[in-house]
């Protein structure tokens, strides 16, 4: 199957938000309050909507930075139009309702032959941009799509912002550049153990970081222990703790 086809049926597939077989069907968003976009979000908006057929709601932003978050079937329609991988999937791994959270894997082949695949997983109740929250399964599937597929796509160098300015030179797809399976575990590495102290979870000792660890992955001691799955795994449940713990200091100051 070809790389537009293979994503194309990966985000047209229906679904029941509980099924653990079935793919996701289409994207309900996260509860979001009433948006309000700076001139330059809203420009750039307007220019991917018109270029890529995108609904603007698929489209995100922290605070007021000028890098979008692409939702998956956003995300999904750009891959589409501006790359010529040999292959690529996307697909759901897991849902999870004891611990409340969805995981999925995106595999991207190459012309040349080579195979790059990444994990996403996403949390009940996990804050994203723009105050949005993951509230039922379905969302959590759907961000744990964008973002295996965000992930896969970073490590073999393609950035949609970069991608659609070179499409608008007239340039053709830049020549993949592979990030080794070890540079991504170190990176995975580092971002956990950022998000564990932004959690609170390691101070004023690690005790409470290593007995989530071995509560939730089998008694595995440290991060460094884990696969490429449970690592994705765990930095969306640090982010959940992370957004609680955030919550509980705002409640603290009022």
């Amino acid at each position: 199957m070809s790389a537009n086809n293979a994503l194309n049926a990966n985000a047209n597939a229906s679904a029941e938000p509980h099924s653990p077989t079935a793919a996701a069907s289409d994207e309900r968003q996260p509860t979001r309050p009433a948006r309000r976009l700076n001139l330059k979000q809203e420009s750039l908006v307007r220019e991917f909507q018109h270029c890529y057929d995108i609904n603007p709601g698929q489209i995100s932003f922290d605070g007021e930075s000028g890098a979008p978050f692409f939702h998956f079937e956003a995300l999904a329609q750009i891959v589409t139009a501006l790359t010529c991988f040999a292959e690529l999937s996307v697909q759901q791994v897991e849902i999870n309702h004891t611990h409340g959270h969805a995981t999925s894997e995106a595999s991207i082949r190459l012309q040349d032959g080579r195979i790059v695949s990444s994990f996403g997983s996403a949390f009940i109740n996990e804050s994203l941009p723009e105050d949005q929250v993951i509230d039922n399964f379905q969302t959590a599937l759907d961000v744990s799509r964008a973002r295996a597929l965000r992930s896969a796509l970073r490590m073999v160098g393609f950035d949609p912002l970069r991608a659609h300015e070179a499409a608008k030179q007239h340039a053709g797809p830049s020549v993949p550049q592979i990030t080794s399976e070890e540079a991504q575990r170190n990176k995975e590495l580092a971002e956990i153990h950022l998000l564990a102290d932004e959690a609170g979870l390691r101070a004023p000792d690690d005790t409470k970081y290593r007995s989530l660890i071995s509560t939730f992955f089998g008694g595995l001691d440290s991060a460094r222990d884990m696969d490429a799955r449970q690592r994705a795994q765990f930095i969306a449940m640090l982010r959940s703790f992370r957004s609680a713990h955030a919550r509980l200091e705002v409640e603290a100051v009022k």
